[in-house]
């Protein structure tokens, strides 16, 4: 399975305590952020609000597949995936944060060939899972393609960054990662959705990987790495 951006854990009791505080994507902390936690379902377990410093506090079920959806006035609401553990710990700051609206239209318009305005960004960066610290600076995995494979009807492929052909010099589409291992998504609906991620190997062997996001109402799910562990 693909690393998930949030961990947290120890061994049984009957509750999880959580603490953190809620950032910006240059590290600074948001003043009274509000706070959703969702199950594995995409149901709602509660909603509480930080405060002033950006601090908050939650209780969660212990050993549980969550979602924290995350928002304040004047950004984007965020949506991040984890598994909670049993007794109290808190996380690392960084892990839970939020872009604003002039962050956001950047990243469409680095992916403005299939960049609509309706539904939920879906963006990332594909590394290679060296190590379970995810600080590491991995290398980008050039041959990765995504799509979401929920079994809806109409499924959502990913958009690339495009190439540049220095002899003709123009932009050409691309079908995978390339060298910046980076993706987007656009228009997914609010829900629980299912990511494959197909990755080609040496001598054309592929392998697939499933990864599970939650997309809020209205804003972003921003995948910073997504880890593929090495084959």
């Amino acid at each position: 399975m693909i690393a998930m951006l949030l961990g947290f854990g120890c061994l049984p009791t009957l509750s999880s305590q959580i603490s953190g505080t809620i950032e910006d994507s240059s590290g600074n902390a948001i003043p009274n952020p509000e706070i959703r936690v969702y199950d594995y379902r995409g149901e709602e377990l509660s909603q509480l609000s930080g405060n002033e410093e950006g601090q908050f506090e939650a209780e969660l079920p212990p050993y549980s597949s969550i979602f924290f959806v995350v928002s304040a006035e004047g950004y984007e609401a965020s949506s991040f995936a984890g598994f909670s553990g049993e007794g109290t710990f808190s996380v690392d700051d960084g892990t839970l944060w939020l872009r604003n609206a002039s962050e956001i239209q950047t990243i469409r318009s680095d992916f403005s060939s299939c960049a609509i305005d309706e539904g939920v960004l879906v963006d990332g960066e594909v590394r290679l899972g060296l190590s379970n610290d995810i600080t590491v600076d991995s290398p980008t995995i050039t041959t990765a393609s995504i799509a979401t494979v929920d079994g809806e009807e109409d499924g959502f492929t990913a958009c690339y960054l495009p190439t540049f052909d220095e002899e003709t010099q123009e932009e050409i589409p691309s079908e995978l990662t390339g060298d910046s291992g980076r993706f987007a998504l656009f228009g997914l609906e609010p829900g629980v959705h299912t990511l494959g991620f197909s990755v080609i190997y040496e001598n054309d062997r592929t392998e697939e990987y499933e990864l599970i996001v939650f997309a809020p109402e209205t804003g972003n799910v921003p995948l910073y790495p997504i880890l593929i562990p090495l084959e």
